[in-house]
């Protein structure tokens, strides 16, 4: 899409959102007019069907943006300029733009973090997926080196981070 056709789109589409914000004091709280925003170039505009919180989002606290999530599963709405791996209607996952967060009605997310959502998979399981997963996946494979056919025993398997075990 040329950025003027991104323009256009933007003007066809809803103006404001209903979004989890941060108040100054760094807690979250729902606003019903906050800017839908604008995806930039690489970027993706997703209308959210399902996003998680995690502990981390708690962490970054104030620091973590202006509406927080990370984890994000819906519709391309948009793209930015010199986005060509996505298009209007694709079903997609991943992480949100740091910032402008997945707690919204919409979300823009860097292209290079988000990949399509499989047929089977559910909007909600697809966004539980990205950070509490790839933590669990990560742990396993780069730092405790599993390779295929090992056997583990994860204590407290039932979070996010045990779906990897």
């Amino acid at each position: 899409l040329t950025h003027s056709l991104v323009e256009m789109a933007n003007t066809e589409r809803v103006k404001t959102m209903r979004a989890a914000v941060r108040d100054s004091l760094g807690n979250v709280v729902m606003q019903s007019a906050v800017a839908v925003p604008t995806p930039a170039k690489g970027q993706v505009l997703i209308r959210v069907r399902a996003a998680a919180y995690n502990q981390i989002d708690h962490k970054y606290g104030p620091f973590g943006g202006r509406v927080p999530g990370q984890d994000v599963a819906g519709v391309v709405e948009a793209c930015g300029p010199e986005v060509l791996c996505f298009t209007e209607g694709d079903e997609v996952f991943g992480f949100a733009a740091k910032g402008d967060g997945s707690l919204a009605e919409f979300a823009l997310a860097d292209a290079g973090k988000i990949t399509r959502k499989p047929a089977k998979m559910t909007f909600e399981e697809a966004a539980a997926m990205p950070v509490s997963y790839l933590t669990g996946y990560q742990a396993l494979l780069t730092a405790g080196g599993f390779k295929k056919g090992n056997a583990v025993l994860v204590i407290g398997a039932s979070g996010g981070c045990g779906m990897a075990g």
